[in-house]
């Protein structure tokens, strides 16, 4: 079993959604719509990793932090490549741009990493766009006015590798960002100054500040 298989992380997406409820199998395989096979075998693996805690009311998560650090390892690991865009707008005009494409194309679309960051926890400011776009890099891209770019982009499109990626986005300022969850995914392994947006995000959106990871 595979505690980070598509099945597997619908159901992680679901238990950090609704972190301080306890879960018994079945109303947690209903909420993901998958059987409770998958349930019992994440149930397993997070006992084991004694990052949940099995209670007489169900499973609950207690090891968030940890579980999410691991995550992040596999996802950043995993995740399509991005195509590279380059734009001399001031980048919050160029998301607004993409923002209002996306929903003339009623297409789902959101902020990500460094620049989700900056509008739902605002701590550095960021030199480089990233966004989820289901639909063709370059339609996006040519109604933004962005230039492709080999090197130096400061505009990547990502496409979603599953349709827990825009679940429980939000919009902010008429830009759709994705959750405090994919934030923290995309976040974690990024090398520019990515850890420290992540301790931000789990500071103010996720956890307590005595969660905060080491």
């Amino acid at each position: 079993p595979n505690l980070y298989g598509p099945k597997s992380q619908g159901i992680l997406r679901v238990l950090f959604h609704e972190m301080d409820k306890t879960w018994t199998v079945l109303p947690l395989a209903a909420a993901e719509d998958v059987s409770a096979g998958p349930v019992y075998s994440v149930r397993n693996m997070m006992l084991e990793r004694e990052w949940a805690r099995d209670t007489t009311d169900g499973i609950k998560l207690t090891q968030p932090q940890a579980l999410l650090r691991e995550w992040a390892v596999v996802w950043a690991r995993r995740r399509e490549r991005p195509r590279g865009f380059f734009t001399l707008l001031p980048l919050d005009q160029a998301e607004q741009k993409m923002a209002d494409f996306a929903r003339s194309q009623s297409r789902p679309f959101a902020l990500t990493g460094a620049a989700g960051a900056w509008r739902c926890a605002p701590m550095t400011r960021y030199q480089r766009t990233q966004v989820y776009w289901e639909g063709d890099p370059t339609d996006l891209a040519n109604a933004a006015g962005l230039k492709p770019a080999e090197s130096g982009a400061n505009v990547q499109i990502f496409s979603p590798r599953d349709d827990g990626v825009l679940l429980h986005r939000e919009e902010i300022d008429a830009v759709p960002v994705v959750s405090p969850l994919q934030l923290s995914l995309d976040l974690l392994r990024d090398p520019a100054r990515g850890e420290e947006a992540a301790a931000h995000v789990w500071d103010t959106l996720l956890f307590s500040p005595d969660a905060r990871p080491a």
